[in-house]
């Protein structure tokens, strides 16, 4: 348990340093509830949280009802679990221990492709808007 609460506190530093504002939880109602108030550009989910809901669960929840995207965090990626992952449409997993540069890389990929999709699909509605 300590050792989650140190690598919690590392990746809010390096966050932090790279110019993210940070909101940590260890539970999965929580996580769900600040992501309604705080309307964040991506959640950095781990798999393992304390409470009823898990990660994934959490995850769902999050990406249907506010369209935010989700990178999992985890030690261990199960086989059983990549379904999960993939079902909860997150936009990434990154396996623990993991590189600095890699985590910031892939949330800036991720905000980056996630809002270049809402783009992308707010220029087709407009379109088809214009041709009914």
């Amino acid at each position: 348990m300590e050792d989650e609460r140190i690598i919690s506190y590392e990746i809010e530093v390096i966050l932090e340093h790279s110019g993210y504002d940070v909101f940590v939880t260890a539970f999965g109602e929580e996580a769900i509830r600040m992501a309604s108030e705080i309307k964040p550009d991506l959640v950095l989910m781990d798999i393992n949280l304390k409470g009823d809901i898990d990660g994934i669960q959490a995850a769902l929840k999050i990406n249907n009802r506010y369209d935010i995207p989700i990178i999992y965090i985890t030690a261990h990626p199960y086989a059983e679990k990549i379904g999960k992952f993939i079902k909860s449409e997150s936009f990434g997993v990154i396996t623990k221990p993991f590189d600095s540069y890699e985590l910031v890389g892939l949330i800036s990929l991720t905000i980056r492709n996630h809002r270049s999709m809402h783009k992308k699909y707010s220029k087709r509605a407009k379109h088809w808007r214009i041709l009914n």
